[in-house]
């Protein structure tokens, strides 16, 4: 859904401001995940393991509001 975000008004208008002028403003995270069970879980529905995380990843990410602004 989108929607129109009031600058003037956002109560992140500061980071907003700060990282605008990057030229490659992202966030990026490294970490270790056991993925054990859904790997199991892929290989038992017959699906790739490949689509199966990367649901669940972007599923997850988009369940952070401030992630859904990019």
């Amino acid at each position: 859904m989108r929607h129109i975000v009031d600058i003037e008004t956002w109560e992140r208008r500061d980071n907003y401001n700060f990282f605008r002028g990057f030229v490659n403003s992202w966030y990026s995270i490294t970490t270790e995940i056991d993925c054990t069970e859904a790997s199991a879980a892929a290989r038992a529905s017959d699906h790739s393991f490949f689509l199966y995380y990367l649901y669940a990843v972007v599923r997850s990410a988009n369940e952070v509001p401030e992630l859904r602004y990019r």
